[in-house]
Formats: C-alpha cells, structure tokens, sequence
C-alpha cells in the first residue's frame, strides 16, 4: 500500500518555503520513491478549493480553477496508481480551509469525499502548528499586508474569537483530519526553530516524510541557490503604515507591490527604537488562548509555552520619523492618484514622465536635502486633501 502525506500547514509556518522545496527537487524527489503530484502542482491548493467551490457557498479570493473537483481529484489518483513511486507528498494549507468558519455547512461532506479519494493508501497528515498569540499577531500582519483592512488587533481577535475561527483554535482542523484518518495518522509539530530539525522547517519536514539525512543535506544544498522563505512578514511599523494606506483607500495589486518596496525603504531610512509601547488582550480571550494551546500540548506532546498576555510591542518612532512617513504616504498617494491612474493608462507617454517624476522625486527624498522635507510636506498638504477627497467620493 503506497503512503500519502498530506501536508495541511497549518498558515504562516514555512509552507511557501515547504512547497518550493518540493517544486524544485520533484525529480531528484522521484529517484528516492517519493512522488510529488504534478497535476496540482505545489503548493496543490485546486484540490482543496475545488471542492470548497462546488460543495460550500464560500465565495473567497480564491485562485480560479478551471477543473471540477471530480476531474483534479481523477487526474492525481490516475497519476498516483501510474508512478513506480510508494510515497507520495501533497502539500496545500488550504486543506485546512474545509474547515473554515465560511464553508462548515459542508465540511462534512468534503471531508468524506476526501477520505473516499485516498481510501487505498495509508495518509500521514502533516501540520504544524504555532504557539497562539504570535501565530495570530503573524495572521494579523499578513491580513493587513493583503486586505484593505485597517482593524487593530484586538478588534480582530474579537473577530476570530466570535466566529470560533480556525485560526484561533487549531483544534478544529486537527480534530476534522483525526476524525477522517484517525489518531495514528496525526504528525503534529511545534513550528519553532529551536524544534524543528537543524532548526529549519523544511529539513524538519522531509525527516518527517523519511528522507535519508544524505538526502536531505544533498537536496537543501542545492535549494540555496534559490529563496527558500517566500513570503515575508512586515513589522509592527510597517503594519501600522500600511493600515493607514488602508484607511486612505489606497490598496489593489499593483498598488500592493509598490507600497511593500515604499515600507521596505522606509524601514531602512528610520532609525532603530528599542522603547515600545504593549498592550493587553482581553482577559477571555486570553483565558481562551491557553485553554487551547494547553489542550495542543497534551493531545498532541507538545511543549509550547504559556502567552504573555502583552501584545506585541509597537516602538516609539521620533517626531521627525512619523513626518517621514507621512510624507511618504502623502507622496504615494498622490502618485498613484485616480487621475493619474486613468492618464497612465491612456498615453504611453504620461507612464514615462510619470515614472520619472516619481523616481526624481524618491531619489531627492532618500537624499533628505536640507529644507526639502518642510519644502514637501507643505506643497503636498494641498494637493492631499483634494486627493482625499476624491477618493472619499470613489
């Protein structure tokens, strides 16, 4: 009987770096008896949102399928019973999603049909899991990064904890998988570098799947040559620059990129603060955090430790840093304005000039000229608030 691990995540512990792992080594992976299913290729999410699409009434931003669930679902077991492999490696954090707080009207059912699908193989379900709070401060950080969303943290912990989100309480998703596969299928490890083999996610994942060590070290040293972790955090100053783009309307994918290098170069250009201001979540909901992360720890052997209840801290940044930013954000705005948008986009020529007026105007920034700053700030205070307004009537 073939082996199948099924890799379900959990978010934000290395599954990018995990599926690009496998990618990148599918046949060096083949010659050791492992498959790794191209016909989803990885990370393989169409095999769960397949089924999340045509069994539950969750609509999300989901990547389009062009298959039914029925044909992906064929198409992997067809290529599964046609390899001379025995083991095979799937790997998709949404497999967690059949649980999520939007599609549980139908979770049952979706998870029969996927246990119906791997019935002729013994499953291995593979997840790690993150101490709570800093696993929901990564989600928050992450929401903020991809959504216009602009909610505090507490507001969306109140969020998580009202629809009993899967996020809140991993419980949910490891009880679905145990209850489809049972206990004995159940690998569950602490996403923390000083448990994880070597200290790194993804040679802790291919010890779990039985790769030989000489395998393993072969493998990842050719994976330096390219980027293992794919999807960066931003830090709390970051974050809180990128709700206030948010709050301005100022968010879609092109805008995304260009706001994520205008963080990355402000980071740069502010100052180190050690100094940080904490708050504190709600005691119930603190309450709720240990209850879940104590129940982890003893179904599951695991040791992560009880939260602090302090939320993560927010440095101070100098007066003349919060102008810097303002005058960052001021400054993107107006560059990436409505007006500016449709002009772009009907003559070639504006996206030239355009582009030069905004690298002439970043490079005279970074320069941080004597005067230029208040030379700025006041020639956008006008402009600003036109610009806001109309955006407010869009």
């Amino acid at each position: 009987m073939k082996t199948i691990y099924l890799h379900i995540g959990t978010f934000k512990t290395g599954t990018s770096s995990i599926q690009g792992f496998l990618g990148r080594n599918r046949n060096a992976l083949a010659q050791q008896g492992y498959l790794v299913p191209s016909s989803a290729a990885p990370g393989h999410h169409e095999l769960p949102i397949s089924l999340i699409k045509e069994y539950s009434s969750f609509r999300g931003a989901w990547p389009k399928v062009e298959e039914s669930s029925g044909q992906l679902w064929k198409k992997l077991l067809n290529e599964i019973e046609s390899s001379q492999c025995d083991k095979v490696v799937i790997s998709a954090e949404t497999f967690c999603d059949l649980v999520n707080e939007h599609c549980r009207d139908s979770s049952e059912k979706m998870g029969k049909l996927v246990a119906k699908y791997l019935r002729n193989y013994e499953v291995k379900v593979v997840c790690y899991v993150r101490a709570i709070l800093p696993y929901m401060q990564s989600m928050y950080g992450e929401t903020i990064k991809i959504t216009p969303s602009h909610r505090s943290f507490e507001e969306q912990v109140g969020i998580y904890a009202k629809h009993r989100s899967l996020h809140l309480s991993p419980t949910i998703y490891l009880d679905f998988y145990e209850k489809l596969f049972g206990r004995q299928a159940m690998i569950v490890r602490e996403y923390k570098r000083e448990k994880l083999a070597n200290g790194d996610v993804v040679h802790d994942f291919a010890e779990v799947i039985g790769l030989p060590t000489a395998i393993i070290e072969t493998l990842l040293g050719e994976s330096t040559k390219g980027p293992l972790s794919l999807n960066t955090s931003i830090d709390p100053r970051q974050m809180d620059l990128k709700r206030a783009f948010n709050l301005a309307g100022v968010h879609g994918p092109d805008l995304n990129r260009q706001i994520a290098e205008l963080l990355k170069g402000a980071a740069r250009l502010a100052d180190e603060h050690n100094q940080g201001s904490e708050g504190q979540l709600d005691a119930s909901l603190y309450d709720l955090i240990c209850e879940e992360q104590l129940e982890l720890n003893t179904r599951y052997g695991l040791e992560m430790a009880s939260p602090e209840p302090d939320l993560y801290a927010v440095p101070d940044v100098p007066r003349n840093v919060d102008d810097l930013y303002t005058i960052a954000l001021l400054g993107l705005v107006i560059s990436q304005s409505q007006d500016s948008i449709r002009l772009a986009k009907q003559n070639a020529k504006a996206i030239e000039q355009l582009q030069q007026q905004n690298q002439k105007l970043l490079s005279e920034f970074s320069t941080r000229r004597p005067g230029f700053l208040e030379q700025l700030s006041s020639s956008l205070k006008t402009a600003s608030d036109k610009l806001l307004v109309k955006l407010r009537r869009h």
